[in-house]
């Protein structure tokens, strides 16, 4: 599987998971967050850096709410996002794509470098 098509299907999951959200399901929250950091990072590889920038700031914008709204699970999304960085198939996709602004990791001032 490419790039391409890898970024196919995170979008589609993106899109299941945001449907879930307003019907409560507010777990979906843990998927979301981990498909829209990689979605920042995919957008970026293949040269989409606008919509990787807009994934990123999705991101961090959800993270922020959910601060306010549910404390818990901000803590709980932030410790999917750590495992997520730790992960064997995470650090390879990393070593295969180069650091971006764009990926909320490295977020500085949503521009890509």
């Amino acid at each position: 599987m490419g790039l391409q098509d890898a970024l196919k299907h995170t979008l589609l999951a993106k899109s299941i998971y945001e449907m879930t959200i307003p019907s409560g399901r507010l777990l979906s929250y843990l998927p979301l967050v981990t498909t829209l950091h990689l979605l920042s990072i995919l957008f970026c590889a293949v040269g989409r850096h606008p919509e990787g920038v807009a994934a990123a700031d999705d991101l961090v914008k959800k993270k922020r709410d959910l601060e306010v709204v549910h404390p818990e699970l901000a803590t709980l999304v932030q410790v999917r996002l750590n495992d997520q960085n730790t992960r064997p198939s995470y650090l390879a996709l990393r070593r295969k794509i180069p650091e971006c602004a764009c990926d909320p990791n490295h977020l500085k001032d949503s521009s890509c470098e």
